[in-house]
């Protein structure tokens, strides 16, 4: 069976007007970044890893049929920005990059985010484990 990796980067820019010290320390604030997802409706600090959070999000169906789902999210916090690595199901992973351009003492700023979405085929084939 062939299988296929497909990754998809998308970039994203905000300017704010803000204190640059002040937006980093809310891109640091791990449990209300992810929680701004308006799907999220659990996150969890994994008592077994560290920087590790275990996220669960609803997923709409039809009409009112929904499932759930949890991932593992794990975080790294940067001088001017924030890293999340998610691991979902079915060989999905998602990376989101959020760094804050500008400097301290100028509020106008510009905070840019890079989502990478990869998707490997290999995870749903016979014998991967899912």
């Amino acid at each position: 069976m062939v299988s296929f990796l497909l990754t998809r980067t998308f970039t994203f820019q905000q300017p704010v007007r803000a204190d640059l010290q002040e937006v980093v320390s809310w891109l640091h604030n791990a449990p209300f970044l992810i929680k701004l997802n308006p799907l999220v409706t659990s996150v969890e600090l994994d008592p077994s890893q560290p920087n590790t959070y275990l996220v669960t999000e609803r997923l709409p169906i039809v009409g009112s049929l929904e499932s759930h789902t949890t991932s593992r999210c794990s975080v790294i916090d940067h001088e001017n920005g924030v890293e999340h690595a998610i691991k979902a199901g079915f060989g999905t992973s998602v990376t989101k990059r959020w760094r804050v351009e500008g400097k301290a003492g100028v509020e106008d700023l510009l905070v840019v985010q890079e989502v990478s979405l990869t998707v490997s085929s290999s995870a749903c084939e016979p014998g991967s484990g899912v």
